[in-house]
């Protein structure tokens, strides 16, 4: 068996960092055109082996998951806003095991789906606020719809409209430790220093920590037959029938903050990409909507009526294969191990090439061209889409995700045409695939 093969850069004694940092999704997509399923980096001190293909995504994310571990550097970093010392997101192995187990039944697609008229009722009161005639920033617009949704469906609060500042503080938090996690300068001043943003960092982790102490102490006093069916009811009764385990009141806490920071960003930066594409080509959002009329028309909407639309599956897939919100991902190798026949030492840091996979063309056809139609067309690889990843650690929020975009398209669309803005919208990778100045779009009434 070859060498893995060492990706070529200019000299620098920080490797291939300047360059990731610099043009991060030229890199990830330049290296599935010129290198095989899997190639060497390094960031700073770092050794990195980038793997490319659905084959060698896959043994990492799912025939060898037991072999790898989140990586360890931002989950360091990651477990900073937590109380206790873990969340379903930061933990691995046996503590991730036991979290999983109790946590999958509140995802479930049929609870899901019970508040389908709750999102839809959110998004429509959103979108009727919302100003036509006049540019809008759709990176804004769909934070706000999703804040809206995940603090209905989390807390039955309407934590957007009556508590702003948590909004705020919730923004705060997550960008922070962003910044801690891809800036190697910003990982150097320890929290204790007391600087301005770590003030701020800690004022709004105790807010947000202050709003689940005040929201499980209300659920508690209440009667069972009486709380609301929403994310925190099912996490306070849930409980692993096989070993007794339940969620103490500061991983509950940790959780419904995991839930937060990961679901909220996501979803939003791929609607607005969405209608940024809508807004591009007015073919692909007249076919849309000449679908989505028969939902217009119905006297109820249901999830599974809106699962069941092909050619809104067809939109959603392509936005999130084109803009994937998590474009990379990392793993730690456990044990030495091996991938596409090569040895893998142990603690070796693994990067999932999420964005240069969906722009693979060897699996896609022009795939730099936002296309719905591919997905009536192409036969897919599967693993060739992996926006939710793939193997036991697969977002256990995607059947949540689904339903948002769905219904938020449906309901935007319903209301308005959405058109193209003279401002330019630059993609750029930060921790998710946002816009440099906005995702700016026109709204017309229907």
């Amino acid at each position: 068996m070859a060498d893995i093969p060492q990706r070529k850069h200019k000299f620098s004694p920080l490797g291939d960092l300047a360059d990731f940092g610099e043009r991060p999704l030229e890199m990830l997509h330049q290296m599935v055109l010129e290198y095989p399923a899997i190639v060497r980096i390094r960031l700073a001190h770092l050794p990195y082996y980038v793997v490319n293909t659905p084959d060698t995504v896959t043994e990492v994310l799912q025939r060898r998951a037991r072999d790898y571990r989140k990586e360890p550097y931002f989950m360091t970093i990651a477990r900073d806003m937590l109380i206790s010392d873990d969340n379903l997101f930061t933990s691995d192995d046996d503590a991730w095991l036991k979290r999983r187990r109790l946590m999958q039944p509140t995802f479930h697609r049929k609870i899901i789906a019970d508040w389908t008229r709750l999102i839809q009722e959110k998004v429509a009161q959103l979108a009727a606020e919302w100003e036509p005639h006049v540019d809008i920033d759709m990176e804004e617009a769909m934070m706000d719809v999703t804040m809206s949704i995940i603090g209905h469906t989390m807390l039955s609060r309407d934590i957007l409209k009556d508590e702003p500042h948590l909004y705020e503080a919730f923004e705060f938090a997550s960008k922070r430790t962003i910044e801690r996690a891809m800036n190697v300068g910003q990982r150097l001043i320890p929290l204790w220093v007391p600087t301005a943003t770590n003030h701020h960092f800690k004022a709004s982790l105790e807010s947000i920590r202050e709003l689940f102490e005040e929201a499980i102490t209300e659920r508690q006093q209440m009667a069972v037959d009486e709380r609301p069916s929403d994310l925190l009811t099912l996490l306070l009764a849930a409980q692993d029938d096989e070993t007794g385990f339940a969620l103490s009141r500061e991983e509950l806490m940790d959780e419904l903050f995991g839930i937060v920071d990961a679901g909220h960003e996501t979803s939003s930066v791929a609607l607005a990409w969405l209608f940024y594409e809508l807004a591009t080509d007015p073919a692909i959002q007249e076919r849309l909507c000449a679908e989505l009329a028969e939902v217009w028309a119905a006297e109820e909407v249901t999830a599974e009526m809106v699962m069941g639309l092909p050619y809104l599956t067809a939109v959603i897939n392509e936005t999130l294969r084109r803009y994937p919100s998590a474009y990379t991902t990392t793993r730690q190798s456990i044990v030495e191990t091996e991938i596409d026949g090569h040895p893998i030492p142990a603690k070796m840091q693994i990067l999932i090439n999420i964005y240069g996979l969906h722009h693979h063309p060897d699996y896609w056809q022009e795939p730099l061209k936002f296309d719905p139609e591919r997905w009536e067309r192409d036969e897919i690889h599967k693993n060739a889409f992996i926006p939710f990843l793939i193997g036991p650690r697969k977002c256990i929020g995607e059947p949540l995700a689904q339903l948002e975009m769905r219904l938020t398209v449906i309901e935007l669309l319903r209301r308005y045409r959405v058109v193209s803005s003279e401002r330019s919208s630059t993609l750029v990778a930060q921790f998710t695939l946002r816009s440099k100045d906005g995702i700016w779009v026109e709204l017309e009434p229907r």
